[in-house]
Parts: structure tokens; sequence; C-alpha cells
């Protein structure tokens, strides 16, 4: 796993395109983060009719980048639950989960986990379009949530 100053490093580089490509963008990250697509790459948001439909496009689905697969899990948390307990589970198993988090003023978005530097969950994620520094948020900026969703990112052998 990388720390969290070289996550930052590659995802400050990262661009979002459109407002509703959030999640595209969430996925194109995690991509970056295995090494699966370049820097240039933006197989995920080059689809605009994926915008604004969540995980819907990968849930549940393999795909094909150059000549890597990659498989996508959904998982719902309805109530809130053990979410973070799951997302610990993940990052320890070297994956970067994808979590579905609701904004206060509304809406969802998508936010990259990563482990902080004590050892805990924190997220990046993009709030603005083009190439910006990623957003940082502690796990207490993000809570409380009703729910939220998980995808799981997994890279085939």
């Amino acid at each position: 796993m990388k720390t969290p100053s070289e996550i930052k490093k590659i995802l400050d580089q990262h661009e979002q395109k459109r407002p509703f490509s959030c999640f595209q963008s969430a996925v194109e990250m995690v991509l970056r983060l295995n090494e699966v697509i370049a820097q240039d790459e933006y197989p995920e948001q080059s689809v605009d009719a994926n915008d604004g439909r969540g995980y819907e496009p990968f849930s549940g689905k393999t795909k094909q980048y150059g000549r890597v697969a990659v498989c996508f899990e959904e998982i719902k948390f309805d109530p809130f639950g053990n979410a973070v307990d799951k997302g610990r589970e993940l990052l320890e198993d070297g994956l970067y989960p994808i979590y579905s988090f609701e904004w206060p003023s509304g809406g969802f978005h998508g936010f990259v986990a990563f482990t902080n530097e004590t050892g805990g969950i924190s997220f990046f994620t993009k709030t603005k379009l083009g190439v910006v520094t990623a957003d940082r948020y502690e796990l207490n900026d993000v809570l409380p949530q009703k729910k939220t969703e998980i995808l799981v990112v997994r890279v085939l052998p």
C-alpha cells in the first residue's frame, strides 16, 4: 500500500471532468493507485452516459483495461452499521475501497479510502473540476451517515 503522501501526489494529478462524474472519477483514482491505467487515461469518465448513476455501471461487473481485468463488487450498508470496519478490513487486504457519502447539502459523492498516518481510515476525493488538489477528509468530517455503499475494486491476476 502507498503512503498517504504518495496517494495524494497521484490523486492531485487526476482530473474530474464533469459535475456528475464523481463515481467514475473515484474508480479511475483507484485504478491509478493500482497502476492499472496511466495518468492521462480517463476510460470511465469518457462514458458521459454514466454520469449520476453511482456504482450501477460497475457493480458485479468485470472490466478490461488494456490487458488487466478488474472486478467490482458493491456492498450496501443501510443503516451505516459496520461500514468503517469493513473498509479497514479491505485496506488491510491491500484494497482501496470507494465509499458513497452524502453531503450535508444533499447528493452523494465518491470518496477513496486509505490508511492514514496513525493507522486509521481517511478519504480523498475531488470536489472541483479540472486538475486540482485532492481534498482530504477524516472520518469525523464525513460522519454521521445514515447509509453508504462501498465499491470494492479488485485487480485480477
